[in-house]
């Protein structure tokens, strides 16, 4: 039988599993826009440059980055 537990870690992986796909999902139509590809390069762009300001800044830490759209 299952416990508690199991059910609570099922219950976390599919949730992961599905905001992966909403990710995805969101990522896609935005780049069917029409100025989908433009914009998604400046939210990049501009997520790379401060993740380089950062790490000028303080090159010892380490650095985690998300992208979402």
């Amino acid at each position: 039988m299952f416990t508690t537990n199991n059910h609570y870690e099922l219950h976390i992986a599919r949730q992961a599993e599905l905001e992966k796909n909403a990710k995805n999902n969101s990522l896609l139509v935005s780049l069917q826009k029409n100025d989908g590809v433009s914009a998604l390069r400046k939210r990049v762009g501009s997520s790379l440059i401060s993740v380089g300001q950062r790490l000028a800044e303080q090159p010892e830490r380490e650095l985690q980055v998300v992208f979402s759209s």
